[in-house]
This record gives structure tokens, sequence and C-alpha cells, in this order.
């Protein structure tokens, strides 16, 4: 049985020495860290089970899985979270995979361990969007996003916009992957079914 545990750098917590009892109950005021601390419980014990340190750490909810290998590449002016907060939530609640995605970004925003902040130039051309890219016919709230992949050469992913299987040819000529997370979705097709 877990007696004791102490923790430092762990999300929210600086530092914890705590002292476990047969039953052991937490309790705080919201954002306190009570669910960090189930996490970090969590955490060791898929440490302890898994032989892939690499493995994604599941939260044991729907949508609540946070890829502990992947580096996230945004804009460092930002606007990649701001099209985000227009229609996500920053709780992370309710706790669909796109609200607890947006809440881990602005978490880890200055974490160049878990995101990279990339360097990308708006342009006056309407028709390119960004200086990084050539003339294109993406949707402009997606150009940050394709910006930021070419910089960075980073794959984008990609759950239900079929802008992106739509500019394949362009995508190939920038050396830009996408993984459709949910192919089922992402088609024109798709959608209008």
């Amino acid at each position: 049985m877990l007696k004791r545990l102490k923790l430092e750098n762990f999300k929210a917590w600086r530092e914890a020495d705590l002292t476990f009892g047969k039953v052991t109950g937490f309790f705080g005021a919201n954002s306190a860290g009570k669910s960090s601390l189930l996490h970090l419980l969590l955490l060791l014990k898929q440490t302890r089970n898994a032989t892939d340190r690499g493995i994604v750490l599941d939260f044991g909810g729907r949508g609540e899985m946070v890829n502990l290998r992947e580096v996230i590449a945004i804009d460092d002016r930002r606007t990649i979270l701001e099209e985000y907060g227009k229609h996500l939530r920053s709780s992370g609640m309710p706790p669909g995979t796109g609200d607890m995605f947006y809440k881990f970004l602005l978490n880890n925003q200055y974490r160049a361990e878990r995101v990279r902040l990339v360097a990308v130039t708006p342009s006056e051309d309407d028709r390119r969007g960004f200086e990084e890219l050539p003339e294109n016919m993406f949707d402009p709230s997606d150009r940050k996003f394709l910006a930021v992949a070419v910089v960075a050469k980073a794959v984008v992913l990609n759950a239900t916009d079929s802008d992106w299987d739509e500019h394949a040819v362009l995508m190939e000529e920038l050396g830009v992957k996408v993984s459709q997370l949910c192919p089922e979705y992402a088609s024109k097709e798709a959608r209008l079914t």
C-alpha cells in the first residue's frame, strides 16, 4: 500500500509531501490540483506496468489522453490558440477531446518540451495569408496551421476538416503531411451525409 508520496513540479504542484491512510480523500477549491494528484497516481501505475516509456498517458476518460512524446507546434503570435478559443473551452470541460487539447496547449504553451512556438509572418497578400506560403486557395482560417507546419516541418493532425484533402497537391509541394485522425469525417462527402 502506498503510504507516502513526495512530488516536485508536477502540473500545478511545486512540491507536496502527502501521507496516505487506508482511505484518503482530496478536498479543495476548483483548480486547486485535486485531479492532478489523481493523474500522478495513474501515471505512476501506468509507468510501473508499461514496457513502452513513450506511451500515451490515459487519464481514464473518453477524450482524456495526452501523448507524452510529441511536441506540438503553434505560432508565436498565438493566433492558433485564438482560433481554438472561438470553438473550445479553456477549462477542458465538458471533457471533449478538443477542449482537453486546448487546455493542454494553454497550460503548456511556455514549456518548450511540450509546445514549440514557431515564428510565421502574416502577409499583406490575401492570396497567400503568410509570407511562408505561396498563393493558395486555403480557407484563410486554416492558413496559420499550414504556415506553422511548413516552418516547423510538422505533421498536421486533422480531425474533421475536409480542406486538407482538397489541397493535397499544394501540401505535397510544400512537404507538409496530414494525419487524418477521423478520415471517415474528413471529406466533403462525409460532411454532407
